[in-house]
């Protein structure tokens, strides 16, 4: 079930074992190359008490969590008074909580699982994609792993304002190198079931799952292409076109 946007408010702090400190896995900035440094990030989930990426200006003005409610604790880490929190839930069939519990329904290729997001979680990606539009920059946009939603997320958004597709692809590929890193975190959250038997299990069952392969993004790129491109297949899905114009002035270095 997708909810919309929701701002989140919490003003008490409920600590949680086991997740205190710590260094993101995942995180970079998107600028270079023809974008602009400093308004679009990507990561992993943040922690509690971990320590600032090397990222500027940070932390993000904007927070935009791609979690499913069961991932989620009482209060995004990254609250505080100059940053806001928005969570759009984005595929739950893409968590690796829900390909750890429920394997005979999560797909084995990624190629497969990344067309399944496009064809059914259009609108919230719609949604996703003009917070990083409109809300005040750095905009950081995370899941658990930074991968897979995340990942497709980003890459709806750089298609759409002509980011040439080796580097769309190229940025999505960046994550395999990060990922021994992002499994260990994951496996330390008491959120996720099974724990760290759970993560050695897919490691070794479906290792495919774990990966960031080029052709898997290639497999979404040749969808939206499919659908007159990534600006196209927006506009149809009820960005505007005001949205997508300010999407470029924000993302493209003039």
């Amino acid at each position: 079930m997708l909810r919309h946007s929701v701002q989140m408010t919490c003003t008490e702090r409920v600590e949680e074992p086991g997740l205190a400190g710590g260094r993101l896995q995942n995180v970079r900035d998107i600028g270079g190359r023809g974008l602009r440094p400093g308004v679009l990030y990507r990561s992993d989930a943040p922690r509690e008490g971990d320590a600032p990426p090397d990222l500027a200006p940070w932390p993000p003005r904007t927070v935009v969590d791609l979690r499913s409610e069961e991932e989620i604790g009482p209060r995004h880490p990254l609250t505080g008074p100059d940053t806001d929190i928005v969570w759009e839930e984005l595929a739950v069939d893409a968590s690796l909580a829900h390909m750890l519990e429920d394997e005979d329904t999560a797909p084995d290729d990624l190629g497969v699982l990344y067309l399944q997001m496009l064809r059914t979680t259009a609108p919230a990606l719609v949604r996703i994609v003009r917070l990083i539009a409109t809300r005040p920059p750095p905009v950081l946009v995370h899941c658990a792993a930074g991968k897979d939603r995340t990942g497709l997320a980003i890459a709806v958004a750089l298609s759409a304002v002509g980011v040439p597709r080796e580097q769309v692809v190229e940025d999505y590929a960046r994550t395999q190198a990060n990922m021994p890193g992002v499994l260990e975190r994951i496996s330390t959250d008491p959120r996720m079931p099974g724990g760290p038997d759970a993560i050695e299990r897919v490691r070794v069952e479906r290792p495919q799952l774990l990966d960031a392969p080029a052709a898997a993004m290639e497999a979404a790129l040749d969808e939206l292409d499919d659908a007159d491109g990534a600006a196209e297949w927006l506009l149809r899905n009820g960005l505007s076109d005001a949205e997508l114009s300010a999407l470029r002035e924000r993302l493209l270095v003039a």
